[in-house]
């Protein structure tokens, strides 16, 4: 699945533009107990410009399950969201989380209750005249912002990077086989079966997923 799209008008005095693309990339697999494993290597540069409904999602994670008698959807939702909108630059690379933003905003959610705890997070940015006006960072993204007052424009590098997202999941117990759905939007690349994956191929995609795995934590289901 392959989308581009993109608007883009001139004002007196004033321009706005909107743009867009993405890739879409789904695994499945028949499975009795839909647990595993995601491993992420988000590298990505997002250049985003203020517009009215301009808005950019990167990379959502999205899972379902279904009964594959019935076709019933018996659970839905999504592991990770990446979304940022306004006026600037954020650029994930091997060595660094770099903002460059002078209105707008970028958020990340990876909170989703069938994730382990000590593996969750979430970050929320927002910045009006290149002045941070609202920094959260919770679990996993903890002390990546700087505090409100700060400038738009710093970089999250050293100890406190993580460059690659790792996480478990557990969608429950359903009694029965039931067909996984996993979705990475955005050029993401879902592997069902890590074990056919040659190493050079696995150092070139940006994600895998690990149907099955066993994890080790705890979840709390809010």
């Amino acid at each position: 699945m392959i989308n581009a799209s993109g608007t883009a008008s001139a004002l007196e005095r004033g321009e706005t533009a909107c743009a867009n693309s993405y890739t879409g990339v789904t695994a499945r697999q028949r499975i009795r107990l839909p647990f595993g494993g995601v491993i992420w290597g988000p590298r990505f540069k997002l250049d985003f410009v203020r517009g009215s409904g301009c808005a950019v999602g990167k990379d959502p994670i999205k899972f379902t399950v279904t009964d594959p008698d019935t076709g019933a959807i018996l659970n839905s939702g999504q592991f990770l969201d990446i979304t940022s909108t306004g006026d600037g630059t954020v650029n994930w690379d091997d060595d660094s989380l770099d903002f460059a933003i002078s209105d707008g905003t970028f958020s990340i959610d990876l909170n989703s209750p069938f994730i382990l705890d000590n593996q969750r997070g979430t970050l929320l940015l927002k910045v009006q005249g290149g002045i941070i006006t609202d920094s959260q960072d919770s679990g996993i993204f903890d002390g990546y912002l700087p505090q409100i007052g700060s400038s738009g424009t710093f970089s999250v590098s050293g100890s406190n990077f993580k460059p690659d997202l790792t996480f478990d999941y557990d969608l429950g117990d359903f009694g029965k086989e039931v067909d996984l759905e996993l979705t990475a939007d955005g050029g993401a690349i879902p592997v069902p079966e890590s074990s056919t994956m040659n190493p050079l191929s696995l150092g070139i995609l940006g994600l895998i997923f690990l149907v099955g795995k066993r994890f080790r934590g705890s979840f709390s289901k809010k």
